[in-house]
Parts: structure tokens; sequence; C-alpha cells
């Protein structure tokens, strides 16, 4: 018996030599296992522990993204203590956390119709070239469809279709949106055009990234009676008459109508850019460069609400901004570069105007920066008021930068100012980045910075460029708001 148990075990022994028999190891996961409870997990390519085929043990938030596995994502189970293996149909991106939502816009639709380069995730559009049909509207982020657009072309004729494939003239766009509510919005492709605009009924959005538009008509541009009209990333040149509101040369009373801008160019060569009377004008993100004679005009019965805007003028020829009565403005977070602003309450008997203009920069080469003419010339009994705070002053010459009889002023810093101003406002250099060329953002150390303090009727939640206000304890004076 004993010799029978003795030859069995010299067998085995032989038999387990000759195999290469070794202890098992809980460890390796080389046969694509893993058996021991408190190490679930096969690192196969040890990008979660270093070590290739090694069996790790698990303790992780539950669906919480952890690393790629070529097209699949390590994600942690239900129970926080294993992962699971989540196939990818797009692929996977550990930089952006799991699973590609889309990799081009095909993947996408409204209300997230574009696919970001940056994290492949499906996002409200931002840019009217990230739609197929060139037209993002911005209030909601969504792409247009092409269907609900009527296509112009400058090389476009009085016979195209107005499609996005076969483009037509700019009249014949403007004049079949307006008769079709639902296909109310013109898409000016890119070129230049010669046309003038005249609309005084209907609702109507103009979208021209990459469109310059010249006045055919010496009297320029009219929006006017009950006119709607919003226009975005459209560039005027303006070498006659002017871009008007509510108001033209032939014309003798207000007439009314609405005008919206966004992201809009304005260059006037020889013509005032902007003149408005009766009219409601809202303007965000416009330039207004005016290299001619003729300031811009805000006249009677008009509101004028623009911000995040640029007034420039090359040759410091000047902008009246507010010239008329029952006149309601608004400028907030812009520049007035080489530009000085002029309140002129003229006209104002019986009758009232206010003017809010805050958070702004004001940089002129010249003596003056502001201007209030006194509230009694010729006589005037009307009411007239007029908020200057948080804004930012600077001139080259001079002793006053601001001449502001009757306002209200507070939290303004001016660099040059010998005349009292009411309200606490500090006269000190304001510190601005590189002002001899144009960059009028505050340096580190800055009075301007946490310094301002808004109250009704300001702009306070962002700057110029769009950022966040605050980033500090307080907003900052002037139209920038530094960050940290």
């Amino acid at each position: 018996m004993q010799l029978r148990v003795g030859l069995a075990l010299a067998l085995a022994l032989v038999t387990c030599l000759g195999l290469g028999c070794t202890k098992s190891n809980p460890k390796s996961c080389t046969d694509g296992s893993c058996t021991e409870p408190s190490l679930p997990f096969c690192d196969v390519d040890g990008a979660l522990s270093g070590e290739p085929m090694t069996c790790i043990s698990v303790d992780c938030t539950p669906g919480e993204f952890t690393a790629c596995r070529g097209e699949q994502a390590i994600q942690c189970n239900s129970s926080g203590a294993d992962y699971d293996l989540v196939q990818c149909e797009l692929g996977c991106n550990a930089s952006t956390g799991g699973c590609k939502e889309c990799n081009d816009n095909s993947s996408c639709s409204n209300p997230t119709p574009t696919c970001d380069q940056a994290d492949f995730r499906c996002r409200a559009c931002s840019s009217d070239g990230e739609c197929a049909s060139t037209v993002c509207d911005p209030e909601t982020g969504f792409c247009r469809a092409s269907t609900e657009v009527v296509y112009a072309s400058p090389e476009g004729q009085t016979t195209n279709a107005c499609t996005q494939q076969d483009p037509c003239a700019l009249p014949r766009a403007i004049a079949l949106a307006l008769a079709n509510p639902l296909r109310s919005t013109v898409r000016m492709l890119p070129g230049n055009y010669v046309s003038s605009l005249s609309l005084s009924t209907g609702t109507i959005t103009i979208v021209g990234a990459g469109a310059t538009l010249s006045a055919e008509d010496p009297s320029g541009h009219k929006i006017r009676r009950g006119a709607e009209v919003s226009i975005r990333g459209l560039t005027f040149r303006l070498t006659t008459g002017a871009l008007y509101c509510g108001w033209g040369n032939a014309d003798t009373t207000p007439l009314g109508g609405t005008l919206r801008l966004r992201d809009v160019y304005i260059v006037a060569e020889n013509a005032r850019t902007l003149e408005m009377q009766g009219c409601l004008a809202i303007g965000t993100n416009v330039t207004v460069e005016n290299i001619s004679a003729y300031p811009p005009v805000i006249r009677d019965d008009t509101e004028f609400r623009f911000d995040r805007s640029r007034f420039f003028s090359p040759t410091a020829t000047g902008f009246v901004l507010l010239m008329g009565a029952r006149v309601n403005l608004s400028i907030t977070n812009s520049i007035l570069d080489n530009v000085f602003m002029d309140f002129d309450p003229r006209d104002q008997t019986g009758s009232s105007s206010r003017a809010v203009f805050a958070f702004n920069t004001v940089v002129r080469t010249g003596s003056l920066a502001l201007n209030r003419e006194d509230p009694s010339f010729s006589g005037n009994t009307g009411t007239f008021t007029t908020v200057i705070e948080n804004n930012i002053f600077v001139v080259g010459t001079g002793n006053d930068a601001v001449i502001c009889p009757g306002c209200t002023l507070a939290n303004n810093i001016i660099n040059r100012q010998q005349t009292a101003l009411p309200g606490s406002n500090l006269i000190v250099d304001p510190k601005l980045a590189d002002p001899a060329n144009h960059d009028f953002h505050l340096q580190s150390g800055s009075p301007a910075i946490d310094a301002a303090t808004p109250t009704v009727g300001s702009t306070a939640d962002h700057d110029y460029e769009g950022s966040r206000r605050p980033q500090g304890p307080r907003p900052d004076i002037g139209a920038f708001e530094r960050e940290p």
C-alpha cells in the first residue's frame, strides 16, 4: 500500500515538472480573468496601475470616467468597487472624459447643433460658419434651416431663386423676406454690395458676416415707420448719407422704426454714420468709425441703448451723442477712442430726457473727453437727467477732461481735472495698459480695480469683451474687467 502511494506521488511530481507547474498568481490576468474578489479589474494595458495584465483593487465614485481603453471608456460601476467597460460608438477621448458625443456637426442637431472640436460634445452654435445654412441664431444657439433663409449675393440677379445654391440680388431677397414671416431672414453672402436699404414696414433679420454694404442712394439707408430690422455681422461703408432710423434727409417728422445692431461695423468716410429720430436703436458689439466731419446725431423721441460698443475717430472730430428732446440714452461697457462725447440739452423745453453713461473708457488725444452744455442754454425749462458713473476719462492736453454742469457723477477716474466736480471721483492716472496703441486694459495696480459701485441703470455683470463682472470683490471701473 505504501509503495503504491509513493509511486503515485513520484509520478505526479514527474508530470508537474514536465509540464512546468507553478503556483497561481492572483494579481495576474494573463488569462483574461481576475479570480480574487479584492482585485476585480484586469488592467490590460497598465494605464491604471502601471503594470500591464494586472488585477487591481477598485475604490471609485459610481459613474465616474477613469480612462480610455481603445474605443472603450473605463467607468466606475454602480457599487464603486469595480469598473465597467463602455463601448464608445464614436471613440473615446480621455482629455474630455469618456465617450465622444460627436466627431463633426452631422452627429448634432438643434438645440445643440455644433460639435465642439475641443471636447467632442454637441453645443449651441456661436457663429454663422458653424451652421450648414451659414446662419446661427445668437439668441437661441440654433442653426437656422436653409429653407427658413433667403440668400443674396453681390452677383445675384432678380431672376434667381434666392436659395443657398442660387442666391439672388439683395433687393429681391429683402422683398421675399418681408413677404414671408416664415422666411424672414436674409443671408447676405460674403462680398461687396452696392444697394440702399429702405424699410418702412415688416419684421426682418439681415445676417451679413463677411459682407460689406455701400449705399447707392445719396440719402443712405433708412429704417422707419413700422419696420423692425435686426442686422448682424454686416459692415456698412458710408460715403454718402447715413444709417438712418426713423428719420431721413427728406423727412420732416419722426417716423418710428426699430433697429437692432449686433456685431456690426459702421465706417463713415463722408457721412454722419448714425442719425436717429423717433427710433428705438439697440446696439451690441457695434463699432462706429467716423473719419468724416459729420458726427452721429441722436434727435427727438429716440431711445438709444448701446452696450459693448466702440466709437472711434482717427481725426478726433468728435461725436454729438445726444441732441433733442424726450431722449433716453444708455451707453455702457464701451470705448470712446479719440472721441469726445457732447451731451447737448437744448430744446428740452417742456420735455424730459435721460442719459446713463456707465462702465466706459474714454481716451482722447485732445483736451476734452466729456462735455455737457449748460442746462439753462437757450432758456431751456425741460428736465435733462445725466448720470455719469464708473467711467475712465483720459485726455492728452488741457486742464479738464470732464465739463458736466448739472450731471450726477460718481466713481469716475479722471486723469486731468482742475474744475471741481460733484460726487466721489478720483483724479489720478488709471494706469491703462498701452493707450497710445489703443490697448485700454487695466495694468496691475490700477486704481480702477475693484473700485466700481454700480447703481440702477448700469450694466455690471459683463465688460466690453463679454467677460464676467466682477472678477474680484467688486467690479472694476471702466470698460475692461481685469482677470486675476
